[in-house]
């Protein structure tokens, strides 16, 4: 198997522990994080994913894998809500300086 192929199937298989852990959290738990993922890309240009989970933690409760949160961000870039701007380490205690992904909104609207 080569690097291209274990690269794939680590992606894949994150994708799957992300797709898992959304259907764990339940219906209500991906219609709302899902919400709040695009109100944020309609208010800021920028932000991570970590930004949404902090900014929504008074009203939308921890799903029980935080990787529920990939599964979120991956519906919002097919749903072409968002796209992949960077890649840079985390500020968060939680995130213990690991390497997060940066949306870009793709509706974003620059108020006047």
């Amino acid at each position: 198997m080569s690097k291209k192929d274990d690269k794939r199937s680590g992606k894949q298989a994150g994708y799957t522990a992300a797709d898992l852990a959304a259907k764990r959290a339940g219906e209500e738990w991906k219609r709302r994080a899902y919400e709040m993922f695009f109100m944020t890309a309609k208010a800021r240009p920028y932000f991570s994913t970590e930004d949404v989970r902090l900014a929504t933690a008074d009203d939308l409760p921890e799903p029980p894998d935080r990787r529920a949160w990939g599964y979120v961000a991956r519906t919002s870039m097919r749903e072409q809500i968002i796209e992949l701007f960077r890649i840079e380490a985390s500020t968060s205690r939680i995130c213990h300086g690991r390497l997060i992904n940066i949306w870009q909104s793709l509706i974003y609207k620059k108020p006047k």
